[in-house]
């Protein structure tokens, strides 16, 4: 019976049509990073009426100010990260910008896992406030909250910024910790 049903699919031409093809492109981890800061994925959150290249440096600038320099980012291979502008601004910034492979969502999985979490908790938190309250409302909660198969429990600020943010919560058990 498998292998009937196996024939089938192999010669259903819809079935061809809608498959996924696989990907040529090898798989290879992205390198760990010993020091605080090496590799930044691009996964912050901002308010962009664009999202062109210009728009993206001058968030990086900000983001820098606070941060500092990354030696490197990791973004999609969207218009705006292979801009010629965005190619320099990086080279003047002395920042590498290695692309995620094209055509392969399984390489930025991490992205579109906190993009998918992001979403949803957005829909919910909309009630009774407004876009900006609710972004601002996610991003602390996001950060403080331990991350269960991050090492010791961290939070997302003690793995990013090595800081442990106060949280709303901590105001409860001011003494806690």
């Amino acid at each position: 019976m498998e292998a009937q049903i196996e024939k089938i699919v192999k010669t259903c031409s819809p079935c061809a049509f809608s498959a996924k093809l696989p990907n040529k492109n090898l798989l290879h981890s992205w390198p760990q990073s010993t020091k605080h800061g090496k590799v930044k994925p691009i996964n912050k959150v901002f308010h962009m009426p664009t999202t062109s290249s210009q728009a993206v440096i001058s968030k990086l600038k900000s983001l820098f100010a606070c941060h500092g320099l990354p030696e490197t980012i990791v973004s999609d291979n969207g218009t705006q990260f292979s801009s010629n502008l965005y190619r320099q601004f990086c080279k003047s910034k002395g920042v590498e910008h290695p692309f995620s492979p094209a055509y392969h969502p399984q390489s930025n999985g991490q992205a579109k896992g906190f993009v998918a979490t992001f979403k949803n908790a957005l829909f919910k938190l909309k009630k009774g406030r407004n876009l900006l309250e609710a972004i601002e409302f996610f991003l602390l909660s996001y950060l403080t909250t331990p991350c269960a198969s991050a090492p010791n429990c961290l939070t997302s600020a003690e793995a990013f910024l090595g800081l442990k943010l106060r949280a709303t919560l901590d105001l409860l058990l001011p003494n806690a910790a």
